[in-house]
């Protein structure tokens, strides 16, 4: 059996992830001081809006084992 593993810039929806059979792991981004688990703790509207209300530069990492 073969398993096909993206991180979360694949930008792969969950729809499609169920259908295609992916897993998606969150890439880790650091944004003002703290980590989040991309699409798990940060969703993309919360993303792009310290994007740019706070005018933060977010910095990223590549996942941890830790799931």
């Amino acid at each position: 059996m073969i398993k096909i593993f993206t991180d979360s810039g694949s930008s792969i929806k969950p729809h499609e992830c169920e259908a295609l059979g992916v897993t998606v792991i969150p890439l880790m981004i650091l944004m003002n001081g703290r980590e989040y688990r991309d699409g798990e703790e940060l969703s993309g509207d919360e993303f792009y809006s310290m994007l740019i209300d706070d005018k933060i530069f977010p910095k990223t990492s590549l996942p941890t084992k830790k799931r």
